[in-house]
């Protein structure tokens, strides 16, 4: 039974929202935004192989940041131990990738696929989760993405517009980013040697030579780091919400 463990990157600085609140801790409809993320995956499990084995998510990682490991404890501890998936808080480093290295260090030893998520994604659907888990089950990586709608230009140092670029091969990359536990590792293991830094794990990956697979994201798998983002969420949860209630 593959086993899959679940990493939530919220260690981040949160700068671009504003105000005294770091993003996952501020409230999306009455919750905070990296509850609504973690909820996400509680009790989440699927089959994976042409002989259908389960595959469930047996732990949650949660990476804060060391000034708010105390204060995520404290705050939300008796919310989180009730979860039926194992969640724990684990302390983070200075960047992205050294909190999701700091997460790989943490993993139970039975894992063998990893999830990485940005705890400020709460509308992911369970739909993406089921996917990237399928195609990291069957390719090694993958990462949820959607194709780029805007026209894009590249520019020079006086943001003079040097070419315009063709949007068919351009996606978007979101999360949760699936990848066998070995590979991973290995990737991670390479940055630590090498200091180099990345923007996001498949990155990483890709370092290795290793083939990343897109699967199908959403526009509605928004990352909030604009109070404008916040106020999109709260309308995308409202139809949401509206959904389930009619399928209800």
């Amino acid at each position: 039974m593959p086993n899959v463990s679940v990493i939530l990157a919220a260690a981040g600085l949160g700068l671009r929202m504003g105000g005294s609140v770091k993003k996952p801790y501020l409230e999306l409809e009455g919750k905070p935004i990296f509850l609504r993320s973690i909820e996400k995956f509680v009790g989440f499990k699927t089959n994976v192989g042409t002989d259908l084995k389960v595959c469930p998510i047996t732990e949650i990682l949660l990476v804060v940041g060391g000034a708010e490991l105390d204060y995520v404890k404290a705050q939300w501890g008796h919310l989180i131990s009730k979860y039926a998936t194992p969640t724990k808080v684990i302390q983070g480093g200075r960047r992205r990738q050294d909190s999701v290295y700091c997460g790989l260090q943490s993993m139970a030893e039975d894992i063998e696929i990893v999830l990485v998520h940005d705890a400020v994604r709460p509308l992911v659907s369970r739909e993406i989760i089921n996917s990237v888990i399928q195609m990291t089950w069957e390719k090694g990586a993958a990462v949820p993405s959607v194709p780029i709608q805007a026209t894009v230009k590249e520019v020079d140092s006086n943001l003079k517009i040097t070419r315009s670029v063709s949007r068919d091969s351009l996606w978007m990359a979101q999360t949760p980013q699936g990848f066998r536990k070995e590979v991973i590792l290995r990737a991670y293991d390479a940055l630590a040697e090498t200091g180099e830094e990345v923007t996001d794990d498949a990155q990483a990956v890709e370092k290795l030579s290793f083939p990343v697979t897109l699967v199908p994201g959403s526009p509605s798998n928004i990352k909030i780091t604009t109070p404008e983002d916040l106020l999109l969420a709260k309308a995308l949860l409202q139809t949401e919400y509206s959904s389930q209630n009619t399928l209800d």
